[in-house]
C-alpha cells in the first residue's frame, strides 16, 4: 500500500491527476463523490489562485474487501478534512485496475465552500508524518503490504540498465548505508544527511526550491547524477527507532507499533486543527486554546457556523423576490429590470374657490385680463396638505428626452429636437500651423 500526493496547478485539465485524466481510463469507476460537481467547483474557484486543486493516488497490489475499502476511504477523507465539515470540501474518488494493481485516485478542490478561503488538505511540512503513519497503521491493521516492509531488502542491482561501473558504485553505497542503519548510527533522514557530509561523496537531498527529494541524487564515478532509489535513503522522520522491518508474527510488537502510530496520528490531527483555527477564525481564536484542545474547539466553532448557515438558508427561502428587486441597491448595480411605462393620470375637476356673492357680480362673458406669469409663478407650487401624493416618474435616460413639468398635465416625457453639440475651440498651435498670419 502506497500513498502519493500531487500538486496540480491552474489549467491542469488533461495532466495525470486531474479528473478528466482519471475518467479517460477505460477501467475508471467512480466510487465516491460527483466528478461533475467537483470539476465545477474547481473551474469556478477564484481566478487568482495559482493552485486550485490537489490530487493523489493510493496503490495496492491486492483487491480490498468492500468493507475494508469503505473504511479506508472514510479514514482518508477524515485526514484530508482535518476537522472541517465534509460539505466544505467535495471529494471525488476513482478506481483504476489497468496496471496490474488496484489504484484509487482522489481529487479535492482547495477552495473551502463553507468559509470561502483557500485551505490545503495536504501541506508537506505539516502532514507528511501524519499520512505516512496512517498508511503504515492501516496496512498493519488489515495485514497489507506497505513501503516500510522493504527497508531491509537488497535492491535488484542486476536488473539496472546502467553501466557496470555505476551499478557497482550504487551497490557499494547501499552496503555502506546498510551498515550505518544496522549499527544504529543512522535512524532518520537528517542523520543520513550529516553522515554523507562527512564522506567524500556528493549527495543532494533538496531541490532547487529547498524542498526534500524523495529520491536523493549522488554523483557517480563519471560525474553523472544517479538516483538512490531504495527506501532506506528516504526513511520518514516519524519513528524514533531505526529502519527495521516489523515481525508481524510477534503480536506484542505489532500492538506496540499500532499504539505508537495511533498516537502519532492523534497528535498530528491536533496540530492540524490548531493550524486551521488560525486560518479560518484568526490568530486571536487560535491563541485562546492549546494544541491539545484545538480539535474540540474547531469542531464546536464549525458546528455553530453551520447552524447559523442553516438558519439563514431557512430565512432566505421565506424571503420574497419581488421585494428584493425593488431595492435601490439592486438598481444601482445595473441589473436589468422591466421598463417602466408612465400612465396618464385623470385630473380632478378644478374647484371654484370664489364665493357665491362674488360670482354673481362677474358676468360669464367678461374676460379676465391676461397677465404674464413671472418666473417664480412658472414653477410648480408645492402640494397642499390634503392633496394626494404625486406618483414617482423616472428621469429621462436620453439626452433628447426631457420631463415636462406643466401644471395642466401630469409628468410626462416629450420629444425634443436633437441637441447640436458646440464645436470645441481649436488649440493655438494648430491654428498657427493652418494660418501662418497668426
Amino acid at each position: 500500500m502506497l500513498l502519493k500526493f500531487f500538486k496540480m496547478k491552474t489549467g491542469a485539465d488533461e495532466e495525470p491527476g486531474s479528473i478528466r485524466y482519471c475518467l479517460n481510463n477505460p477501467t475508471a469507476k467512480v466510487v465516491r463523490g460527483d466528478p461533475d460537481y467537483v470539476q465545477w467547483v474547481i473551474d469556478h474557484s477564484p481566478v487568482g489562485l495559482r493552485q486550485r486543486f490537489t490530487s493523489g493516488v493510493i496503490s495496492n497490489l491486492t483487491k480490498l474487501h468492500p468493507v475494508v475499502k469503505a473504511n479506508m476511504l472514510d479514514s482518508l477523507q477524515t485526514l484530508m478534512l482535518g476537522g472541517r465539515h465534509e460539505s466544505s470540501m467535495p471529494l471525488c474518488m476513482i478506481d483504476h485496475e489497468d496496471k496490474g494493481k488496484y489504484e484509487t485516485h482522489f481529487v479535492a478542490p482547495l477552495y473551502d465552500l463553507m468559509f470561502g478561503k483557500l485551505v490545503h488538505p495536504y501541506i508537506d511540512r505539516i502532514d507528511r508524518n501524519r499520512f505516512a503513519a496512517w498508511v503504515e497503521w492501516f496496512a498493519l491493521r488489515h495485514n497489507l503490504e506497505h513501503s516500510n516492509d522493504k527497508l531491509r531488502e537488497r535492491p535488484a542491482f542486476h536488473q539496472m540498465r546502467l553501466p557496470k561501473k555505476d551499478v557497482e558504485f550504487l551497490r557499494r553505497i547501499w552496503n555502506m548505508v546498510h551498515k550505518w542503519t544496522d549499527y544504529g548510527s543512522v535512524t532518520c533522514r537528517e542523520e543520513l544527511e550529516k553522515k554523507f557530509a562527512e564522506t567524500p561523496y556528493h549527495v543532494r537531498f533538496l531541490t532547487k526550491a529547498n524542498k526534500p527529494l524523495q529520491q536523493p541524487v549522488i554523483l557517480g564515478p563519471n560525474g553523472n547524477p544517479l538516483r538512490l532509489t531504495n527506501s532506506i535513503y528516504y526513511r520518514p522522520d516519524y519513528s524514533p527507532a531505526g529502519p527495521r522491518t516489523l515481525d508481524r508474527s510477534d503480536k506484542t510488537a505489532v500492538k506496540k507499533r499500532l499504539d505508537e502510530l495511533q498516537r502519532i496520528v492523534k497528535e498530528a490531527m491536533q496540530f492540524r486543527a490548531y493550524h486551521l483555527l488560525g486560518r479560518l477564525f484568526g490568530r486571536k481564536e487560535q491563541e485562546k486554546v492549546k494544541k491539545g484542545k484545538a480539535r474540540s474547539r474547531l469542531t464546536k466553532l464549525i458546528a455553530e457556523k453551520r447552524e447559523r448557515d442553516i438558519a439563514l438558508d431557512g430565512n432566505w427561502k421565506e424571503f420574497s423576490l419581488e421585494q428584493l428587486f425593488q431595492l435601490p441597491s439592486i438598481i444601482e448595480h445595473g441589473i436589468d429590470l422591466p421598463k417602466y411605462t408612465p400612465v396618464e393620470l385623470k385630473l380632478e375637476p378644478k374647484v371654484n374657490l370664489i364665493e357665491p356673492s362674488m360670482a354673481a357680480e362677474t358676468s360669464p362673458t367678461s374676460k379676465a385680463p391676461q397677465v404674464t406669469p413671472s418666473p417664480e409663478e412658472d414653477q410648480p407650487s408645492p402640494p397642499l396638505v390634503g392633496a394626494p401624493p404625486q406618483p414617482f416618474r423616472p428621469a429621462a435616460q436620453d439626452e433628447n428626452m426631457v420631463v415636462s413639468t406643466s401644471k395642466g398635465k401630469a409628468l410626462a416625457i416629450t420629444d425634443l429636437p436633437p441637441i447640436i453639440a458646440k464645436k470645441k475651440p481649436r488649440k493655438r498651435k494648430q491654428q498657427e500651423l493652418e494660418d501662418p498670419q497668426l
